[in-house]
Order: C-alpha cells, then structure tokens, then sequence
C-alpha cells in the first residue's frame, strides 16, 4: 500500500468534508473525525519515511566532520556507539595513535554513560565476541613476527602481553605444544591457523572472558593485559540492562547498524515491541526513552523486516555454535589472507551442505574455491547467479571471470569483464588480485585484496588484453 498516497487522499477528502459542512461522512462538526485521520496517517507516513532515511554511518561521519575534535555533547548517541563499535573490539586501530584512541574511545563511552546507559553492559556484555575474537588474533597473529625475526624490540608492550598469555595457557593446557620457532613447522600460515584454534576454546579463551569481566574500562580501551585474579567482577546490575543481553544486543544494533537485515533476529522483536508501545518497552528494557527516541521506529517497517526474516530459512546468527555469519565472515577472510584457501574452501563445502539454502555462504565458498579448484569454483557460481534471490549479481560475475581466469582461459574471462556493469558501485570488496590470478601458481600464493570494482576491472582489462593479444 503506498501510504503517501493514502494520507494525501485522506487529506482532500478531511478538506471536502469540512467544506461540505461534513456532509460528505454524514456527520455534524462535532463528531466528524476526517481532519483527525487525515492527520494521523500523514504523521505516520512522515514517521515511516524518517525510519526508512535514517542513516547510522552518516551521524557518526557528521559528527567527526573535524577529525581533531574528540566526541562532545553535541554527538548524537548513535555516532558515540558507532565510534565504540568500530574501533574498541579491534586492536590494530590507533597503533600509529594510541593517546587520541584512549581520548576518543574514554570521552564517547562518558558521553554514553551521562545519558544513562551502562558503559559496562555495553562493553563488557555487547561486545563480549568480539573482543574474544580479536583477542585471539592479536595474540596470535604478533608470536609468528617475534619468532622469525627474533627480536621484541618492535612490537607494542601491550601486544607482547597478549602473546605472552596465550604461550603460557598453551604451555599449561598442553605442555610440549609450544611451537618456538615457527620456521620449523609445516608453514607459517599453519601455524598462525593453529595458535588461532588454540586462542578461541580454552584457558586462553577463559583468561579473556575474566579479563573482559574485571579489568578497569581504561585498560580495555588500551587493550592492557594484566592478571586480574584478585578483583572483584563488576556488579551483575551494572554489567546488565534490565531487559538482559537481547536488551543490550537491541541497543548495539539499533544504534550501530543502519539496515534491519544486519540486526539479530531478537533485536527485531525488540525493536517491533518499541515501535508499537515506546515508553513500557523503554522501561523493560532498562534503556532511557530519550536516548531511543533519537532512531525513529515505524511498526511498518519494522514488520516487513520480521516477515522477510521469517522467510529465511536462516540468517547470520548462530551460524555454528555461538558463531554469527559476520564472525564467520572475518575469520574467512583472515584465513584467506594467510594463504589457507584450502582449508577454508572445505570448511565452507561443510557450511554449504549442513546449510544449502544459505547464498551468502555459498558465494564465499565459489570465492575460496577460486584459487584451489577453479572448475567446481565456476558450478558454485554458476548456481549462486541462477539463484534469483541473489542481489550480488555483479560480484558473483567478477568470481566467475576470475575462475576463468584461474584456468587460464583467458579470452573468455575477458568477455565477462567486459560486460560488468559496475555503475555506482562504490563499496569496497575483496577479491583475488589480478595479479595472482594471471601468475600465482599454488593456492598458498593467492591473496585478496580491497578494491573498488572498478579498479579491479580495469587492472583486470589491462592484463586480460595483452594476454588475448599474444
């Protein structure tokens, strides 16, 4: 139903009515509602339109407009959540800056916490995956750099203590599974692999999650590692919202993700109960109604996005166990950039079988295939662009020309090139570098990188067309 057409109906039949002396509802003045529809379904219009505009990534580009000026009052509270969000749970951000990381990353969180919202729910509870994740990697990915050059002078003392707590749970958990020198093992990416694994379960994982629970906020910003053992864990009113971790999930999602098809299945519930009856599910959830009514909710909207939901027979959440398909996501592509396209690939042919009807699954596994085996790399993609669900019509052909590519049958790869229609376009992404798809030899050798699609077309063209001229 076009609701704008409907308000503006309602409109000039209140205006008739009223000129008719109400005679068109048949009604005297006193009793006569049409201007009080006609009202209510244009508010509800404008209200849609404001729900369906709102952008989360232009309020925190708005607010940053001068790099220098640290988060004041004049942020909107999706901007501070957003600065939290991006920049927090990762490690490698502010390496080259890390006293203005600390100012901005304290100043948003202060910001948060004046409006009434709990700093440490937030950090300690919504953001609880990532950090695990990222702390794995971090300890992880720094070890192999120390081995091979034999010297700590470089890396961060706060890097080192991560590296240093995960040798130490490896040593205890497993004594005499310390790798001390990388170069002895299988390949370096086998090993990072490995530590990784090792970081995500276990003692390690065990030691974040205390650290996570305990360790100063000041020292999370900072990622500073220290053995916690003695203190105290936060108080279970300050490290929750009254509504529980869906209640903290909503907020998260609601003021970091912009589309309703990236948030939780349980954050649309949350966000439906809101948009129908505003202040109760405020105070069920625990959450300020002047800091929610900064996100407008339409019921509307927030339906269709329930139905297109429930029509899925799955979506990113619990993809594996506690894994999300964004996690899952990154640790794809961290394994890819290490060379592991192999491994990789069989984990997605897993993913795929267990899930068949999940396209975003199958379309990485065609992306990880491309460099192993190029033939069933085109099958997969082949299906994904049959699927007529599949929105990423114009990624899913650059795969294809890359496989193509991949087995050296280079004139028609370039064809589909060619015939890539890029055109506002503008997201980056990753894909296998041209280079390494004209000369890499071994799977191992391959590495994707960030492109603009059309720069990736026109290094492709340049190459493909001095390889159909030889």
């Amino acid at each position: 139903m076009d609701e704008d057409l409907v308000a503006r109906a309602m409109r000039h039949y209140a205006e008739a009515c009223t000129a008719s002396g109400h005679a068109l509802s048949g009604s005297v003045d006193t009793q006569c509602r049409c201007g009080t529809v006609a009202a209510r379904l244009e508010e509800d219009r404008d209200l849609r339109i404001k729900a369906q505009i709102f952008d989360v990534q232009r309020s925190r580009v708005q607010a940053a407009v001068n790099a220098e000026e640290q988060p004041d009052a004049s942020w909107t509270f999706s901007a501070l959540v957003r600065l939290v969000v991006d920049e927090l749970p990762d490690p490698f951000q502010g390496f080259d800056r890390p006293f203005k990381r600390i100012v901005f990353l304290t100043s948003a969180l202060a910001r948060i916490a004046e409006s009434g919202v709990s700093i440490d729910a937030i950090v300690r509870i919504g953001l609880r995956h990532r950090f695990k994740r990222s702390a794995a990697i971090l300890a992880s990915a720094m070890l192999p750099g120390i081995s091979l050059t034999g010297s700590r002078n470089s890396i961060p003392d706060r890097t080192l203590a991560w590296a240093d707590l995960l040798d130490r749970c490896i040593a205890e958990s497993d004594p005499g599974d310390v790798v001390d020198n990388v170069a002895e093992t299988e390949s370096l990416g086998d090993a990072l692999f490995e530590r990784i694994r090792k970081a995500r379960i276990g003692l390690f994982a065990d030691k974040v999650a205390g650290w996570l629970e305990r360790a100063p906020i000041i020292d999370i910003v900072s990622w500073r590692y220290t053995d916690l053992a003695d203190r105290s864990k936060i108080s279970e009113d300050d490290l929750n919202f009254p509504g529980g971790q869906e209640a903290v999930a909503w907020l998260l999602d609601r003021f970091s993700l912009t589309h309703y098809s990236d948030w939780q299945r349980t954050s649309l519930y949350w966000e439906l109960r809101y948009a129908n009856n505003p202040e109760s599910t405020a105070i069920e959830a625990g959450v300020p109604l002047s800091v929610l009514r900064q996100r407008p909710a339409h019921v509307g909207t927030v339906v269709d996005a329930v139905v297109t939901r429930g029509s899925s027979p799955l979506d990113h959440e619990n993809l594996l166990g506690n894994l999300t398909f964004d996690q899952l996501s990154s640790h794809v592509l961290e394994s890819l950039k290490n060379g592991r396209a192999q491994q990789t690939s069989e984990l997605l042919r897993e993913i795929t079988r267990k899930y068949p009807t999940l396209a975003e699954a199958r379309s990485m596994f065609g992306f990880a295939l491309i460099p192993v085996l190029p033939d069933e790399a085109l099958d997969v993609i082949g299906r994904c662009l049959a699927d007529p669900e599949n929105v990423n019509v114009e990624l899913l052909r650059i795969n294809k020309a890359s496989a193509l590519w991949r087995l050296r049958r280079s004139a028609e790869a370039l064809v589909v090139v060619e015939g890539l229609h890029v055109t506002g376009f503008d997201d980056d992404l990753w894909l296998w570098k041209p280079e390494d798809l004209e000369s890499a030899s071994e799977s191992e050798d391959f590495e994707p990188g960030s492109f603009n699609a059309q720069e990736w077309i026109a290094q492709a063209l340049k190459i493909l067309k001095g390889d159909v001229a030889q």
